[in-house]
């Protein structure tokens, strides 16, 4: 993607024609690779939505910065939605990318209560060294891999595994990691090590806490 899907505005509004385009071109390079046997990963939905979302659903947990629950029914009904609309056009690609929980630290999932429309303003969230008990984080991993799976019984997750590196350094952080890589079954789980050149976070994990088999580790290091 051109932009992080996280994003929620960056410049534009670029036309309706160029999206189509994008979608047009994507396809063709899908099709293409699953014709080499090269296999592609499609963007699953991770429970980012736009503001407008508050006024049409005032009930669902929701953060301020836009992340919606994923133990809110609403985010499995969106994100069924959005696979649906995606393996129509592209089919099943067996890879699906749902990176989400960029900052384990800001959004309901951690504070436990409803961020609903004032949300969390004026706050200031706990380091990201912190993050809430393992079960929190189990529990909404789980959500994810599950929407995957309804739309594709053989889904793998790929997820970046940056996103732990603060993580990694504290007792309660590998906690955190155990509970939520756990959430997936053996082998259904791809953890992209992207900072590995910098710290190798596998390592610090003992492989992330699980058995090997359960998870496929890249570590790209930059030499």
């Amino acid at each position: 993607d051109h932009l992080a899907p996280n994003d929620g505005r960056t410049g534009g509004p670029l036309p309706d024609s160029f999206a189509a385009d994008q979608w047009t071109l994507n396809k063709r390079i899908v099709a293409r690779q699953t014709l080499l046997g090269i296999g592609s990963i499609l963007p699953a939905f991770q429970g980012n939505v736009p503001d407008a979302l508050r006024g049409a659903y005032p009930s669902a947990n929701i953060s301020k910065d836009g992340w919606l629950d994923g133990l809110d029914p609403l985010f499995s009904k969106i994100s069924d939605m959005v696979l649906a609309e995606l393996i129509a056009d592209f089919g099943r690609t067996g890879f699906y990318e749902a990176d989400g929980f960029f900052d384990h630290t800001q959004a309901p999932w951690l504070s436990g209560g409803r961020a609903g429309r004032k949300g969390r303003e004026g706050s200031r969230p706990p380091p990201a060294s912190a993050p809430q008990p393992a079960r929190g984080g189990a529990a909404r991993a789980a959500a994810v891999f599950a929407s995957m799976r309804r739309a594709d019984p053989k889904a793998v997750w790929v997820y970046q595994g940056w996103v732990f590196r603060a993580m990694s350094t504290t007792r309660k952080g590998h906690e955190y990691i155990r509970g939520f890589v756990g959430a997936a079954p053996a082998g259904r789980l791809v953890v992209l090590d992207m900072e590995a050149e910098a710290q190798e976070i596998w390592r610090n994990t003992e492989s992330w806490h699980v058995e090997r088999s359960r998870v496929a580790m890249i570590s790209a290091r930059v030499t």
